[in-house]
């Protein structure tokens, strides 16, 4: 474990990560089959400043779209597609933000799509994904993901652990997930071995607060 956290900070990894993400996109580029004019959205990458509070807040998605250039997804994707049949959403635009979906906690792609309909509370969203007018339906979803299938998935995760490796983010000694599809304690955050006398542990003033202070101050 390096002592010098600053081999994590985001400005490191945005000053590394666009040389590994152009390269993986010109080795796996595959021409869509359909024009720019027969789509109903257009992902392009763009570079967006991200603000980390002096509290560690910070915008998910935002951090996502700017870290990644995610257009390697429509070329995995462009089998999938014909040339013929009727306008359809850039997959990237639709996968970015069933993405979003997840890693801001919303409850269903319903109470999202609504967000993302919203003026001003999906603007970003729309902004980040490509999204004008108009705005896809719940059924756009379920449809690039039955479209996308377990092996594409994979494929992405792959490309993905990909890039944390040449970050130098993952040593790739052990790369494992919890793929269970039953309820267990993987997320548990308690103490295996806290026993009773733990309560007698006495903490001065704020210690945690100023303790975590150091650590945003570091990262």
């Amino acid at each position: 474990m390096p002592k010098n956290l600053s081999h994590y900070s985001l400005s490191r990894v945005l000053r590394r990560i666009k040389p590994i993400s152009d390269e993986i996109n010109r080795k796996l580029f595959s021409p869509f089959p359909r024009s720019q004019d027969s789509l109903l959205s257009r992902y392009e990458y763009r570079f967006r400043f991200v603000t980390i509070s002096p509290q560690g807040y910070y915008s998910k998605s935002r951090l996502a779209s700017t870290l990644i250039d995610w257009s390697f997804v429509r070329s995995l994707v462009a089998h999938k597609y014909s040339i013929f049949g009727p306008p359809c959403y850039d997959p990237c635009s639709i996968f970015l933000l069933d993405l979003f979906r997840v890693i801001d906690d919303f409850a269903s792609t319903a109470k999202f799509r609504n967000t993302l309909a919203d003026r001003d509370g999906g603007r970003a969203y729309r902004s980040y994904a490509g999204i004008t007018e108009p705005i896809p339906c719940e059924a756009s979803f379920s449809n690039l993901r039955k479209r996308l299938g377990v092996k594409i998935y994979d494929a992405i995760h792959a490309v993905l652990v990909k890039i944390a490796y040449e970050l130098e983010l993952l040593t790739g000694r052990i790369i494992s997930y919890d793929g269970c599809l039953f309820p267990s304690h993987a997320r548990y955050r308690g103490c295996t071995y806290a026993t009773q006398s733990c309560n007698e542990v006495r903490v001065n003033g704020d210690c945690t607060k100023k303790t975590r202070y150091r650590i945003l101050n570091m990262l």
